[in-house]
Formats: C-alpha cells, structure tokens, sequence
C-alpha cells in the first residue's frame, strides 16, 4: 500500500480510533457484567469482525495477496495471527478481574515495550532522558496496580467490620479477601501482558504492511482470535448457558455484536491512519484513550476514579507522551512501531 501523507485527516481518525476502542471495551464489559463469560464475549464480537474482514477481501478481490502472504511471508503472517490471538485472550478475561480504568492505564504502557524492543531489534541507543520517562511509567502503572489493591481492600471494609463476626467466620473472610487481592493482581498483570504483545505484534504488522495490504492482515489476527475463543469456550463449557442468557435478554447479544461492528471499524481506521501520518503521531493522538475508558466507565457503571488513578495516569501518559514527542525511534518513519 503507497503511503499517503495526510497530516490533519490523520490525527482527526487516530482520536476516532481512540474513542471507538473505548466504547468497544464498554459494551464488553457490560456483557460480562451481565454474566456473559469473557471468551464468549470475544467470540461473538469478533464473528462480526472476520465477517467484515472478509467482505472487504472479497469486494477487493484480494485473495491473491492472502495467498502470497502464505506462500512467501508464512511465518511472519502466521505469528502476527498468533500474537494478536493471544493479546485478544489475555485482555478480555483479564477485564472481569480489574477494571477498565485499569486496562486503560496499564495498556498505555505498550510504549515503554515498544522502547525496549526498539533497542533489541533496532539496537536504539536509550537516552537518559528516555530512561527517566521510562521509570516515570514504571512508577506509573505501580501506582495503578498498588490502588487496585487498596480498592479490593477498601470494598471488603464494611463487611470486615459491619457485624461482629465469630473467628471461623473471620478466618474465612481473610481468605476470600487474599484470593480478591490475587485476582486482581493477576488482571492487572494481564493487562501489562497485553502492553507487551501489542508492541512486539506492533513491530512485525508494521513489517508485513510493506507486502500486503491492511485487510489481508486483519484477516489473520481476526482468525485466530476467533479460534482462540471457540477452543476456550468449548474448553469450558460456555457456550450453552450463554445460549441461555442471550434467549433470556436478547440486548447482551446485540451489544456483543456493535462491540464487534466499532473493533471493525476502529482497527480499519487504525490500520489506514498509519499510512497517513507517522506512528509516533498516531499514538500521541491515540493516548486519549485512557481517558475515554475512565469517562465510559463512569458514565456506565457510576465508578469515579479515584485519585491513584488520576495519578498512576498522569504519570504513565506524561512518560508515554515525552518518549513519543523525543525519541529517536519514532522519529524514523521506515521503522516505526506502532
């Protein structure tokens, strides 16, 4: 695909990325709020995702080229499928255990992976000033995580001390309270796991671009997502009480769907905005998504941030935008990450 330089069109799309990727995670999370399981959600929003993908191959008559990128770039297609699978599997049942404020901040830090592989691959020589703005992150997504464990805590308060309790019923309290803080630390980490691949997939969809066209590997992440969620779905038996639940209110179903239509449409944008402008530039713009999800979820679920995260997110997004604003390594238009 020819680049095409289209500086104002480029940030006005990358804000509208932005925000599409917030509202696809709110209807998500609404779904598995109203008891659909995580893998469910994603498989029922990403058929609508492979279906868009694949009418727009076929109304381009691009088969050809999925062909190509089988036979001449096998591996690199096939694991950039692979990565997306996993990053898709890891966030959505990462969700139910945090929270989407969470998800927001801690995803943010996909540029501080992106700053690390940079230096691996591109062997980037790091400046001071860029390792100050990476621990800036660091300290960041600690302040997050460290919060998560305080909102656990503080939810569990009132019913710690709303009524004397005999010491059976304390010890068994305490428990239920360790395996809350567990399970929050674990999709906490699940998100920075999701930073992780979306940078390194970053690396290697920005690789193949050069060969095939965006749609061709959508094709691919979108396949593979979709086999990931049918295996853990039938894996875990899911799908028949979630059969149930869309008979019985029909609207968790139809939001599944318009989450899957808005990821359609916001990685269509996505994927074409890099042609446009340099990645450096779209992330920057992009990096209103944090505050779309706190928005979101408060206008959804009524929670009001509370001040770590006001904090955590000042200084991950501040970090975030120094290295993207300075950095030599978004500065190189040939080898971006995006």
């Amino acid at each position: 695909m020819p680049p095409r330089h289209h500086p104002v069109l480029g940030v006005m799309l990358s804000i509208m990325a932005a925000v599409c990727l917030a509202f696809y995670w709110l209807f998500i999370a609404q779904a598995q709020k109203a008891g659909t399981p995580p893998n469910v959600a994603g498989f029922y929003s990403h058929i609508v995702c492979l279906g868009a993908a694949l009418g727009t191959i076929m109304m381009g008559r691009r088969w050809h080229i999925v062909g190509g990128a089988l036979r001449h770039h096998t591996k690199l297609y096939l694991l950039i499928g692979l990565i997306g699978g996993l990053l898709a599997t890891v966030s959505i049942n990462g969700l139910p255990m945090s929270s989407l404020g969470s998800l927001g901040i801690l995803s943010s830090t996909d540029i501080l992976f992106t700053v690390l592989f940079g230096l691996i691959i591109f062997h980037e020589r790091i400046r001071w000033a860029s390792l100050i703005a990476v621990a800036t992150i660091m300290i960041g997504a600690g302040v997050r995580i460290g919060g998560g464990q305080v909102e656990v805590s503080r939810a569990h308060q009132s019913e710690m001390t709303a009524m004397q309790k005999s010491p059976a019923q304390a010890e068994a309290q305490r428990k239920q309270l360790a395996r809350e803080h567990v399970r929050r630390l674990m999709g906490d980490c699940m998100f920075v796991i999701y930073a992780i691949l979306l940078s390194l997939n970053a690396f290697l969809i920005k690789r193949l671009l050069q060969y095939v066209t965006w749609d061709v590997i959508l094709l691919s992440n979108y396949s593979f997502r979709l086999i990931f969620f049918a295996v853990l779905s039938l894996t875990w038996h899911e799908f028949p009480a979630s059969s149930q639940l869309f008979a019985a209110n029909p609207v968790v179903l139809q939001k599944l769907l318009a989450a899957g239509a808005i990821m359609a449409v916001q990685m269509t944008l996505y994927y074409n905005i890099l042609c446009m402008i340099p990645v450096w530039v779209v992330k920057t713009f992009m990096m209103c998504g944090p505050v779309c999800y706190f928005i979101v979820e408060f206008l959804a679920f009524g929670k009001r941030p509370s001040p770590d995260v006001y904090f955590g997110a000042f200084l991950v997004l501040s970090g975030a935008l120094y290295i993207l604003l300075t950095d030599p390594l978004f500065k190189k238009t040939p080898v971006e990450a995006e």
